[in-house]
């Protein structure tokens, strides 16, 4: 565990300098100039999945988040599925801090306390807000690809522009939730600091 009973997000399954070649790859080049983003290389699904396998690395939790050593890193989608096996292949032997990667996919929030990152499907949208506003002071990574998605009080939004995927951080949402990202992760996302404070 890192100082101060944080997960140490060093102690990863992949390097740190790994894991940010590949962001590196995958991230627009920015948002703001998708004049210079190329095509997808890889179906966007698999881009995304690949996204959802990789923040926990950038990211570290408080330690009880995690009641034994060998507990499962739990990512949830909530709604419609829009990965198929492309998220389970791409956590397939994957580690996070030491602990296996495990998926789960619910139709509800009733177990939502038992996840670490939090897919919410697009399916969701009528009832983002309140999805939103029960897991907000709970340490989970909320990542969504709506649009709007970080604005709306979610920690990553996932956003396709000029056919590249790129990714919105906002930051008091990550704060409220506990949560703390690294700065390599922050100079690869438009990071929301406070009302109408983008990067």
């Amino acid at each position: 565990m890192a100082p101060g009973g944080s997960v140490s997000p060093t102690r990863r399954g992949w390097s740190v300098s790994l894991l940010l070649v590949l962001l590196v790859y995958l991230a627009v080049t920015p948002i703001q100039s998708p004049i210079h983003a190329q095509p997808l290389p890889v179906p966007e699904p698999a881009v995304k999945a690949a996204y959802l396998c990789n923040f926990p690395s950038f990211t570290s939790w408080p330690e009880q988040v995690f009641p034994q050593t060998n507990s499962p890193f739990v990512i949830a989608i909530l709604g419609e599925d829009p990965f198929g096996r492309m998220l389970d292949k791409a956590a397939q032997d994957k580690l996070v801090d030491g602990h296996p990667i495990e998926i789960k996919r619910w139709k509800n929030l009733r177990e939502f306390r038992q996840c670490h990152l939090l897919f919410i499907s697009s399916s969701e949208n009528p009832r983002l807000q309140e999805i939103l506003r029960r897991v907000a002071n709970l340490p989970i990574l909320t990542v969504g690809d709506s649009d709007g998605f970080a604005a709306a009080g979610g920690i990553i939004g996932l956003k396709v522009e000029a056919r590249r995927v790129g990714f919105e951080i906002n930051l008091p949402a990550a704060d409220k939730a506990n949560l703390k990202l690294q700065a390599k992760l922050l100079k690869l996302a438009n990071v929301i600091r406070g009302p109408e404070q983008p990067k």
